[in-house]
Parts: structure tokens; C-alpha cells; sequence
């Protein structure tokens, strides 16, 4: 079973990352301190940069992340908490809502996305809780082989 994960506000795109890797991350900006330790209680595994943060969780499993670069921090998560790319994964989740995508059919994103992606693509992807449209692209391919090559 894959972790449970939680961002704290300073790392965004740390927590895009890992959702387009198809990991169940919680990640919110406007979250302080207290409520971020409570993601804990979920099971979730909290990843920060702050070091003030650690223990005040009792048992909660903490990663803290040094480096302010997202291409480090994202090497180091994966390293430190043992993660895989699967590409079965991959892209499963809205980067925006962090909730599963699902397949929509193609007529229902006909005037939701550009026509050109409309022509050449068959299958698309929506967040249910954003309405945001997906597709396979040769971007997904590309932004998979960059995170390889960063991890």
C-alpha cells in the first residue's frame, strides 16, 4: 500500500510532484502548523522543511527536507521514504485536488479543452471535484523521464 502523504506550505511544487507520481498527498498553503501536525492522525507521513515541527507529533512519522530546490526535495523524498515511480500510477491524480481523476467521455470534453488536443487524442481524464480535464500527452512521457533521470 502506498503512503499517505502531507506537504507542509513551503514545498508546493514538492506536492505536485509527488500527486503526478500518483501519490495521495495533502497539501494546502493556507494550513498552519497545528492543523498540519494533525494530518498525522490520518496515518499520513509529514514532510517539511520546518524543523520546529518535530516533535510535537508524538509517534507521527516526520521527513524534514533541507534543500529549497522542488528537483532536490523531490530526490530526497523518494529516496528517504523508499518511493517508486509507477508509471500505472502516474498522472492518476488531479495536481490541483489531489482526488483521483476519472475517465470522462470524449463528447463531454469536446469544448473543454483545445481543439487541436480534441482532433488527435481519444481518451480524457476529469478531476470530479475541479472539472479539470486530463489527456495523455507526450508531456506525461517527457515529465516521467525527467523524474526518473532527477531521482
Amino acid at each position: 500500500m502506498d503512503p499517505l502523504l502531507a506537504v507542509d506550505r513551503s514545498m508546493g511544487r514538492l506536492a505536485k510532484w509527488l500527486r503526478l507520481l500518483g501519490y495521495d498527498t495533502v497539501f494546502d498553503p493556507g494550513m498552519g502548523d497545528k492543523e498540519f501536525l494533525s494530518l498525522a492522525e490520518q496515518g499520513r507521513i509529514l514532510i517539511t522543511r520546518t524543523r520546529a515541527l518535530f516533535g510535537k507529533t508524538g509517534e507521527a512519522r516526520m521527513v524534514e527536507i533541507v534543500d529549497g530546490d522542488p528537483n532536490v526535495q523531490l530526490a530526497e523524498t523518494v529516496k528517504r521514504l523508499g518511493l517508486r515511480i509507477d508509471r500505472s500510477k502516474a498522472f492518476g491524480r488531479c495536481i490541483r485536488c489531489n482526488v483521483p481523476v476519472e475517465p470522462i467521455e470524449r463528447a463531454r470534453a469536446a469544448d473543454r479543452v483545445p481543439d487541436y488536443v480534441f482532433e488527435t487524442h481519444q481518451d480524457f481524464a476529469h478531476c470530479p471535484r475541479c472539472k479539470r480535464i486530463y489527456w495523455q500527452g507526450s508531456h506525461q512521457n517527457r515529465g516521467l523521464a525527467m523524474l526518473e533521470s532527477m531521482i
